[in-house]
């Protein structure tokens, strides 16, 4: 089975309370390759925290992750399901 080995996610957030002299909104683009998913996890977590997610939810979050294991996710031998 081939392995993706680079993954990009981005997360944009603003605020109300912007000084008028500051930003308006804020972009973190995070871009990764990995040889393994052990790796690919440990990106993936360094981006939750940078992008403002406390390590305790992150950890947290992958665990339930983890717990689902064996579950389709909406998936089926490659087909979407409904």
């Amino acid at each position: 089975m081939p392995f993706v080995n680079t993954i990009s996610f981005s997360h944009r957030f603003s605020s109300d309370n912007a000084p008028s002299n500051g930003c308006s909104y804020e972009e973190i683009n995070h871009t990764f390759s990995a040889e393994n998913t052990t790796v690919m996890a440990r990106c993936f977590a360094q981006f939750m925290v940078g992008a403002g997610y406390s390590p305790a939810a992150v950890l947290e979050g992958m665990a339930t992750v983890v717990s689902e294991d064996g579950k389709t996710w909406g998936y089926n031998g490659g087909k979407i399901s409904n």
